[in-house]
Parts: structure tokens; C-alpha cells; sequence
């Protein structure tokens, strides 16, 4: 028996970092949901001719919908936190949902498992082959999040009109944030929002982004009753990884993260979208502030 458990888990796959998905130029697109209502002019600006516009909000999804390309949904938080910004979908070839997912007869067994071995001995080969299908969806996701990244953070590098934007991503879209983040050589981003986020926690990768953004405010919204984080993310990368939507973000220096338990308004990995979670957001800071 441990000469078959050995043979299985040698079979595992593993993520492969360096494994390149699409061209980074072509990776991304950026389309405007919303213009911004512009600001009444101050007398300097009136006097230096320059215009300090509100920052743009940056919307990333983590997956397709059944809505395709509509992102109103992200609306409804903006507009609780930013009614007159401009709002930018960054469009990228994210996955279906339903290829992510466990079966239900999976879901009811992956409380109990908690390691590689204990996955292989509970669901046995027929198990380990169904997790190593949706395994290979979540890499194949992986790979696509930092080629998205990349290109991205070249985009927010080279528009003036960006400076101080906005970043806001659901699941996968967090896990974009961080590759931006890691990958821009300047202070272009003034906020983070990370929406059920599906990147580890692991603080050797986000040690690098805290340090290099030390200005820039992250705001972690997490979920207790996240199924899809709690089992399929979790099976997906071999136990490996625990999800920042899960488990809070920590910096021993970085004075500006923010980790909140949403699990009152957003139940579900599919239902941080809403009204609900802004006027929550909105609450926290007022609170922080008071």
C-alpha cells in the first residue's frame, strides 16, 4: 500500500512558475465601463492649467461568467466606494468557473483531507485522477494570472493617466493583482482591493510587494464559508498554498493592510459582488477613521 501511495503522489503535478500561457502583449485588455465626472478646478489649477482627475478604478474578474464579458456586477461596489470615478474592466482569458469546481461527491470528502497522502488514501486512484483534472485547470489559471500580470503593470507604467488608480480583483483577478504589484517599479497604485482571493498567503510572496509598496493600501476581504477556496482552490494546488481569502495578510513593518471577515454579506466565493460588501467597506473605513 505505501509502494502504490509513493507511485501516486510521485505522479502529482506540480505548479510550474516559469510556464508562459500567452504573449504578454496581447494578454490584456483594458475597456472603459465608465468616464469619470470630473472635478471642479481649484484656482491653482486653474492658474497652472493642470487637472487633478479622481483615480481611475481598475475592476479584474477571476473567471468567466455566465454573463460573459458584463462586469456591472463590479459596479455595485464601486459606486458605494467611488460614484464618480472612472471604472476600467481589465479584461483577460480567464476560465470557466464550472472547469475549477469539484463534483459533489468530492466536496463531501475533502473536509477530511487535509495532505497529499490523506487525499490519495481517502479518494484512491479514480479520486486522485479527478483531482488531477481540475489540478491542471487551476495550473493552466496559474500561469495565465502572471502572464496578465506582466502585462498589465506595463500598462499602468506606461499611462500618466493612471497614476494613483485603483485595483480591485475577485479569486483569480487578486492573484493579477499581486503579479502587478510585483512586478510595477513604482508607486502607480494607491489601493488594493482583494476580493476572495485565490493566491497564497505565504508571506515570502507578498514580503517583496509590501516592502517595494509601502504606501499602497491593501485591503484583504475574506470569507469563512468559501467552499470553492476551502476545497477546489485547496485541491487544485495539492495543498500547497492557503488562500489570502482565507487567512489574513501580515506585514511586520507595511502599516496600511487591512483584513476583513465578510462572511456576513458574501457567503459564497460567487457572491462578493454586491452592494452589501461597498456599504461594508464603506463602514470599516469610516470606523478606522473615527
Amino acid at each position: 500500500m505505501l509502494s502504490k501511495l509513493k507511485a501516486i503522489k510521485a505522479a502529482l503535478p506540480r505548479v510550474n512558475r516559469n510556464q508562459s500561457m500567452s504573449d504578454p502583449s496581447s494578454a490584456v485588455e483594458l475597456h472603459v465601463i465608465r468616464e469619470g465626472k470630473q472635478k471642479p478646478e481649484t484656482k491653482t489649477e486653474t492658474k497652472t492649467k493642470t487637472k487633478a482627475n479622481a483615480a481611475t478604478i481598475l475592476v479584474i474578474n477571476g473567471f468567466m461568467s455566465g454573463k460573459g464579458c458584463d462586469v456591472s456586477d463590479w459596479l455595485e461596489i464601486v459606486d458605494t466606494l467611488y460614484p464618480d470615478h472612472k471604472v476600467i474592466h481589465v479584461k483577460w482569458k480567464a476560465g470557466n468557473l464550472s472547469d475549477l469546481l469539484l463534483d459533489d461527491g468530492l466536496i463531501q470528502l475533502m473536509p477530511s483531507v487535509t495532505t497529499q497522502d490523506s487525499l490519495i488514501k481517502k479518494l484512491g486512484v479514480a479520486g486522485f485522477s479527478a483531482i488531477n483534472k481540475v489540478s491542471g485547470h487551476w495550473r493552466k489559471a496559474f500561469a495565465e494570472t502572471e502572464v496578465v500580470g506582466v502585462a498589465l503593470a506595463d500598462l499602468i507604467e506606461k499611462d500618466p493617466e493612471l497614476n494613483g488608480c485603483v485595483l480591485m480583483g475577485h479569486s483569480l483577478g487578486a492573484r493579477i493583482i499581486r503579479h502587478t504589484m510585483e512586478r510595477l517599479t513604482t508607486n502607480k497604485v494607491s489601493q488594493c482591493y482583494l476580493l476572495a482571493g485565490a493566491v497564497s498567503s505565504h508571506s515570502k510572496l507578498w514580503n517583496t510587494v509590501f516592502d517595494k509598496h509601502a504606501t499602497t493600501a491593501f485591503i484583504n476581504c475574506m470569507s469563512k464559508t468559501d467552499s470553492v477556496l476551502k476545497y477546489a482552490y485547496k485541491a487544485g494546488t495539492l495543498f500547497r498554498e492557503s488562500p489570502i481569502g482565507l487567512h489574513a495578510l501580515e506585514h511586520k513593518n507595511h502599516t496600511a493592510i487591512t483584513n476583513l471577515d465578510v462572511t456576513d454579506v458574501a457567503s459564497k466565493h460567487t457572491k462578493f459582488k454586491h452592494k452589501a460588501l461597498g456599504e461594508l467597506l464603506k463602514k470599516a473605513f469610516s470606523d478606522m477613521k473615527s
